[in-house]
């Protein structure tokens, strides 16, 4: 015994040595000899979670005392053969050298800590004026986010620290536990509650995007409940236990909110949402994570819990737990808003943009009806638990009738439906294509795949809810953002082949006017172009209110046939020429005309149908896309068909009618593409929920009453815009033509080609500042652009065409460029965007056709201004025009931070409060 004493003081007292270990020492101390020499476990009484090391024993301590052990068997073992020697004592001259570096590295860093923390107190002792305070503290909490990643850097090696941290021991107050938690979070945890929330839908169907930063675990009582499971509705009846770890350092005040996403709407034949709970102003901490929501205070509810439920009939709810921070300092008005909100109908995402919460945990649960659903509803007060829903029997298609067809009903009454192993039949499945289960219904469909029942199993068929199918088969198995791809590509596609159709204009002019001299004269130059406008608009106030009565995708169909008749047939002017002139000029004006009806038609729905489409799984940048798939192909399109012109000319040595039957036949093969592409497509989730087809006669008064203001502004900008933008487009051929020495077609072209390039970074920067600094401050400085550029235009118009041609161009070209960045890249954007689902088509359509209208205009004056005041006189008229549209953009609302499913919501509660479709319901779906 004494011996034993003496071998370990020895190897305390060498602990630190740096001298090579004996090797009798060595071996006696690894783990593995002294679990070998321990041939049984601890006493019952002295079992404790670090010495513990052999299954049984581990056993054991878990059924005595419920402890389960720390760190790994090894390291339990090592501690009690080495007779409980300090885990930094450990005798090993590897661990021992190693923590000698280590604690040399923490030495540098503890330095570098006290040196940034006297900075800290230097700059908080320093004073500063009133204006610069912000600055300072904003400094201030740069350098303090620094010293924690030195403390982080200090300790992040220490095995004493990952020790502590791996036996539950670690500070949350401190940095490097708060990283160490983090890290380990975001390893498993974090991915578990996304994978859950993303395949269930949870996202975007409550919210469109989330970006957890704390874990929030939840549980009833005693039992912890996982992310997605199920939760019998005695258990969820008492409100629930959530522990929300933060991992970085401060208080903040957090919003709590239970949505259940699935509540069946049977006179919508559609689904709302139900907020099952809601409080705010909670405060928590790294250390302060515990939150019962039984035992909040009446200045913290605004909803009390609703116990969860799913009635009979229905696959599940989706009860999904958000954490939504506040802003700093921001303390929520319970009381007032419990008078506001109410469970049913409550719209998340207008809760949180309107109070300005931010989105940082997340947890969900399920639940299905059960034995006790019906008595929990009874106990709080909640009606309808004898209530059933039952599934449509749906009609089968066509094909499936057919006598002899594998899906014939024939075939189904067999004796044997299961076929017969020994005979060789095989057996007979149908696919059961419209099990839908709720919670899929809004951006994906769960498909089961069943054998068919025999004639006299017709027991409890009702298992899904009643819901009504808006697609056919084919697209039940598509992939939801293939489709919203499908139909911003589509959309994209459109644009470009409209922008193309307006850029045809310029080089019509310039083909007649040598092929025809003075017989083209500006009178029937201005009626061929106002041709298309007129046309414009016509489509756009037809289709602008089909589209909204009948179908986006039903309304594309109409005007890519349309676009395809009127190109096909300005493709072919030249074989009318020998009926004269002016009998080939009014079909030239008759066929730009129906190209007009087509093109304008495209605007409302396409526009409606991208905004729509992006917003289902790409709500936050839904605004740069809109503005890529349509200015943006709109702008390219004019470069690429000048490129077009231009090889035509070069390859037919200036022949203009090659030329033009070049670029009008590839015009005619557009529109047939994007109609092939609309076989994808298919109305988008909130036209589907929010619509007037069902309406007689949609309440367009109410809807002047409300968005009258906003129709208004965006009327204006859109008349003062197309007035400014398109005559410049239509007419630069016009002004090129006359600056260019000699009149060279292919000069001109080349410049033209020039001009157009330059005005495609517009859209792409508009894009890009549209969700920066938000549309309407983006619109201004497309129009400050224009004012300025369009003043120095004008005062230098002589010097720059006589003597810097390609100066000219480039500043002519950089107009055009802050044009389309901004009233060109949001104007269609907020006409859009500023109205709700249901009248979002015609409210486009008329701003749109105010557009137009004000293009036709601008055409018409261009030409008598310009040669009654000179070229100079039409730049400062732009200038001049620029200022007011720059006013009116001022007073637009911002569309960046409305939610489209708040406001049709809204909307929707409006329509009711003034008395339309009581009885049979507001905008609903189809």
């Amino acid at each position: 015994m004494a011996s034993s004493s003496r071998a370990l003081r020895g190897l305390s007292a060498r602990a630190f040595s740096t001298s090579a270990a004996v090797a009798e020492e060595v071996v006696a101390s690894t783990p593995a000899a002294a679990a070998a020499a321990t041939t049984q476990s601890p006493p019952l009484s002295s079992l404790a979670q670090d010495n513990v090391f052999t299954p049984r024993a581990e056993r054991k301590l878990l059924k005595t005392r419920g402890l389960t052990p720390v760190g790994s068997r090894r390291r339990r073992a090592a501690i009690l053969s080495g007779s409980r020697i300090p885990f930094e004592q450990l005798p090993y001259q590897c661990f021992q050298e190693a923590r000698k570096v280590l604690i040399q590295h923490r030495e540098e860093k503890v330095k570098d800590i006290e040196a940034e923390r006297q900075k800290i107190a230097r700059l908080k002792a320093q004073s500063v004026e009133p204006q610069n305070e912000q600055r300072q503290q904003h400094r201030l909490n740069s350098m303090e986010r620094y010293l924690d990643q030195l403390k982080i850097h200090a300790d992040i090696n220490d095995p004493m620290v990952k020790r502590r941290f791996e036996d539950g021991k670690g500070d949350m107050d401190k940095p490097i536990y708060r990283y160490l938690a983090d890290k380990k979070w975001r390893q498993y945890d974090r991915m578990i509650v996304m994978q859950r929330i993303t395949q269930m839908n949870v996202v975007p169907d409550v919210l469109p995007t989330i970006d957890p930063t704390l874990n929030v675990e939840l549980s009833f009582g005693p039992r912890d409940v996982q992310p997605g499971e199920f939760v019998d509705s005695r258990v969820s009846e008492v409100p629930a236990h959530l522990n929300i770890q933060p991992y970085d350092k401060g208080e903040r005040y957090v919003t709590i909110a239970i949505i259940n996403p699935d509540v069946p709407n049977v006179e919508a034949d559609a689904f709302d949402y139900r907020c099952h709970f809601l409080a705010s102003n909670i405060k928590i901490s790294p250390t302060q994570t515990s939150v019962s929501l039984g035992k909040l205070t009446d200045d913290q509810v605004i909803l009390p819990w609703l116990p969860a439920y799913t009635q009979k009939g229905l696959a599940y709810s989706r009860m999904s737990v958000f954490v939504l921070e506040q802003k700093d300092g921001q303390i929520l008005d319970a009381k007032a808003l419990s008078q506001r909100y109410e469970h049913d109908d409550f719209i998340l995402r207008g809760f949180v943009d309107r109070h300005i919460l931010k989105p940082v945990g997340v947890n969900m649960f399920r639940s299905r009806h059960d034995e006790g659903t019906a008595g929990v509803m009874q106990r709080a007060g909640i009606p309808g638990g004898d209530v059933e829903f039952k599934r449509k029997k749906i009609e089968p298609l066509p094909y499936k009738k057919l006598p002899g067809s594998r899906y014939s009903p024939d075939n189904d009454k067999d004796d044997n439906q299961y076929g017969d192993i020994r005979s060789g039949k095989e057996p007979h499945f149908e696919c059961d294509f419209l099990t839908f289960v709720v919670a899929n219904m809004v951006s994906s469909v769960e498909m089961t795949v069943n054998p068919v029942e025999p004639e006299n199993y017709q027991e409890d068929k009702t298992k899904d809810a009643e819901v009504t199918v808006w697609d056919t088969e084919s697209d039940i198995s598509r992939n939801p953002k293939q489709i919203s791809w499908f139909v911003i590509f589509a959309s994209a596609l459109a644009n470009f082949s409209d922008g193309y159709q307006n850029n045809l204009s310029s080089h019509t002019n310039v083909v007649f006017s040598h092929t025809l001299g003075k017989a083209y004269t500006s009178t029937i130059q201005t009626r061929i172009s106002n041709a298309l406008l007129v046309g414009a608009v016509i489509g756009i106030i037809v289709l602008g209110y089909t589209c909204d009565i009948w179908s986006r995708r039903g309304g594309l169909w109409v005007t890519s046939s349309l676009v395809v008749i009127g190109s096909l047939l300005s493709t072919l002017v030249f074989q009318v020429q020998s009926q004269g002139v002016s009998d080939m000029m009014w079909y030239m004006t008759i066929a730009r005309g129906i190209t007009g009806v087509g093109v304008g038609g495209e605007y409302p729905p396409s526009a409606a149908a991208a905004l729509e489409g992006s917003n289902e799984h790409y709500d936050h940048i839904r605004g740069p896309i809109q503005v890529l798939t349509s200015t943006l192909m709109a702008t390219s399109a004019a470069p690429i068909c000048t490129a077009i012109y231009l090889i035509s000319l070069t390859a037919s040595n200036n022949n203009l009618r090659i030329a033009f039957h070049a670029i009008y036949a590839i015009s005619i093969f557009l529109p047939l593409f994007v109609a092939f592409l609309r076989f994808r497509m298919r109305d988008g989730i909130l036209f589907r929920r929010n619509n007037f087809k069902t309406k007689k006669s949609p309440p367009y008064l109410l809807v002047l009453k409300r968005y009258g203001w906003r129709l208004l502004g965006t009327s204006a900008a859109f008349f003062l815009y197309d007035f400014i933008n398109f005559p410049n487009g239509i007419m630069s051929s016009v002004i090129i033509n006359n600056v260019v020495k000699g009149k060279d077609v292919r000069q001109t072209a080349i410049w033209q080609f020039i001009l157009a390039l330059l005005a495609v970074p517009g859209p792409i920067v508009g894009s890009w500042l549209c969700n920066r600094i938000g549309r309407r401050w983006t619109g201004i400085a497309g129009w400050t652009g224009y004012i300025i550029l369009g003043f120095v235009i004008g005062g230098c118009y002589t010097k720059l065409t006589q003597n810097a041609i390609a100066a000219f161009v480039v500043l002519y070209g950089l107009m055009q460029c802050f044009g389309h960045m901004g009233p060109g890249a949001t104007i269609g954007l907020m006409s859009v965007e500023l109205y709700p689902t249901a009248v979002r088509g015609m409210s486009y359509g008329i701003s749109a056709a105010f557009g137009k209208a004000g293009a036709a205009v601008g055409t018409q004056v261009f030409t008598p201004i310009r040669d009654a005041a000179g070229p100079a006189s039409t730049f400062y008229l732009l200038g001049g025009l620029s200022v007011l549209g720059a006013a009116i953009y001022y007073f637009l609302p911002e569309g960046k931070d409305i939610d489209l499913a708040a406001e049709d919501e809204s909307f929707n509660i409006y329509l009711r409060s003034e008395g339309f479709g009581k009885e049979e319901g507001s905008a609903g779906s189809e």
